[in-house]
């Protein structure tokens, strides 16, 4: 397989296809959902944090390297954008309703999430490092 293409299966169609799974969850109407807040925070926990783990690893291996902040910054702008119209569009599905401080958890999650995938890729890094000669 040439290597462009590997590249893209690995690092940046995964964040393409949980933005799918975001936008199908966020269509199913509102009275298959127990009305129960924590179970609404934890979905958008889980939702948004792998979102961002997947993100700042695709965008960590494009061929413009980036540093922490600007990886940081990148992928939270850009999961802010999508949560934005995910919840825009939301409002517009029955049962449910788009709400602007769900927005903010959600941005507040993908932190979360290219948080932890920047501390496990440093950390993995420094381990390489210090086994090569």
């Amino acid at each position: 397989m040439e290597p462009n293409k590997k590249d893209f299966l690995t690092f940046e169609l995964p964040p393409l296809l949980w933005m799918g799974v975001i936008f199908c969850l966020s269509s199913i109407p509102g009275w298959y959902f127990p009305p129960n807040q924590l179970f609404h925070q934890a979905a958008h926990f889980l939702e948004y944090s792998v979102f961002g783990i997947l993100l700042a690893r695709g965008l960590a291996h494009l061929k413009i390297k980036l540093n922490a902040a600007s990886l940081l910054f990148l992928s939270l702008g850009l999961i802010t954008l999508f949560a934005v119209f995910d919840e825009w569009r939301q409002g517009f599905v029955p049962g449910r309703m788009s709400n602007p401080k769900t927005v903010f958890f959600d941005a507040l999650y993908a932190l979360a999430g290219v948080f932890i995938y920047e501390e496990f890729a440093f950390k993995l890094f420094k381990k390489k490092d210090k086994t090569q000669p």
